[in-house]
């Protein structure tokens, strides 16, 4: 039995990540320590990922998203949705487009967009608060 892309994703969203943005999921704070939002194997069918951040409190600037392979060579994600290359350094990030919603935001990293990826791939979500960078990561495994 082979299960279908939407199949897929409501397994994910309830059992395997219970950190994504769903209707029984709350949101998850970020740190400066960086949160560890777990680890997940990659289903057979490419995925978008849906992390809801708990931003009370903060003044939430540049958030960012990046993802992070074996081969030593991050892209970052722009607000226009496109993974970029970029060099390790803080300063360089692009904004990453996120919806504000009351004391979250939502950030949605499109990883079935992505290059060929090679596993593990570890996806860092994050922003600037108070000169500070606060972030989370997760890693997604194999299928």
């Amino acid at each position: 039995m082979t299960a279908t892309a939407a199949t897929w994703a409501a397994i994910w969203a309830v059992t395997l990540l219970p950190w994504v943005c769903s209707a029984q999921a709350a949101a998850v704070r970020l740190s400066a320590a960086g949160t560890d939002l777990g680890v997940v194997g990659a289903p057979a069918e490419p995925a978008d990922f849906t992390v809801s951040v708990d931003v009370s409190g903060e003044r939430p600037q540049h958030p960012f998203v990046v993802a992070r392979f074996q081969n030593n060579q991050p892209l970052m994600l722009g607000v226009d949705g496109a993974w970029t290359a970029w060099d390790g350094d803080n300063a360089t990030l692009h904004d990453a487009a996120v919806t504000a919603s009351g004391h979250a935001l939502e950030y949605v990293v499109p990883a079935r967009s992505l290059p060929a990826p090679f596993f593990p791939v570890t996806f860092s979500v994050g922003y600037w608060s108070g000169g500070e960078m606060v972030f989370g990561h997760f890693t997604v495994t194999e299928p």
